[in-house]
């Protein structure tokens, strides 16, 4: 087929060379946008299952966190009801004191569990004056033990067929030490009676401080001991003059 110069070429020939270009133009634009459609088809699907994964997986996520959080608070609930058993059993930091029944001569004794914690096997003794004795040390040593047994927290029990009768020293003042002992070890009370400053219907006024010792530092040759307060009581009842 012999092909001829395009300066040739009739009108008729020049429209239906046009027309084929506009053919082809068309549908190389046609095929162009489909080839377009089909990628952002695909980019689309592609983006969709991205989301999905990321959605599975921030569930899967969520799931684990509530189960750890569920494992956490097992687990704490586990350890605080160990460590609060724990502090039953060895006392925590509960302590027993004495406090003087001073409406009545002689003087009764009531005990209190001051703590959250139940005191196991408690005893106490209680040294007058009277028993610091340079000639006889062997009185110290044989002050009756007094056997007080549990004490639930915020308990406190009249001590059966203890009481005391202060006997005023030169400065007007009768003390005594009491040694309160139970599983979480020793604390000693410090107590005071002197003459009513008032009247207000009691035969003494009173006071203490209970006392816990620990241990400040130990070497091989020193033990330096110190003295925590665990509660005082200023004079009471306050007698109005």
């Amino acid at each position: 087929m012999a092909v001829r110069a395009e300066e040739q070429w009739s009108r008729t020939e020049r429209f239906a060379w046009l027309f084929l270009a506009i053919v082809l133009g068309v549908s190389a634009i046609k095929a162009t946008q489909s080839e377009n459609d089909e990628h952002n088809r695909q980019f689309a699907s592609i983006i969709s299952g991205l989301a999905k994964t990321i959605q599975t997986s921030n569930e899967q996520f969520q799931e684990t966190m509530n189960k750890n959080n569920a494992i956490l608070d097992s687990t704490k609930k586990a350890v605080d009801l160990s460590k609060k058993n724990l502090e039953n059993i060895t006392g925590g930091e509960s302590f027993a004191f004495l406090r003087p029944q001073v409406g009545y001569s002689p003087v009764p004794l009531s005990i209190r569990n001051e703590g959250k914690n139940i005191l196991t096997g408690v005893t106490v003794k209680i040294y007058g004056q009277d028993s610091y004795d340079v000639n006889n040390p062997g009185k110290f040593l044989s002050v009756p033990q007094i056997t007080i047994g549990t004490l639930h927290p915020k308990e406190t029990r009249l001590i059966p067929g203890v009481n005391l009768t202060p006997s005023l020293d030169a400065n007007g003042w009768d003390a005594y030490q009491i040694d309160i002992s139970a599983q979480n070890d020793t604390v000693q009370e410090h107590l005071i009676f002197r003459k009513p400053t008032g009247d207000c219907g009691a035969f003494w006024e009173y006071s203490f401080v209970v006392e816990r010792g620990f241990i400040i530092s130990q070497t091989q040759k020193e033990t330096k001991l110190g003295y925590k307060t665990l509660i005082k009581q200023d004079w009471w009842p306050k007698c109005q003059k």
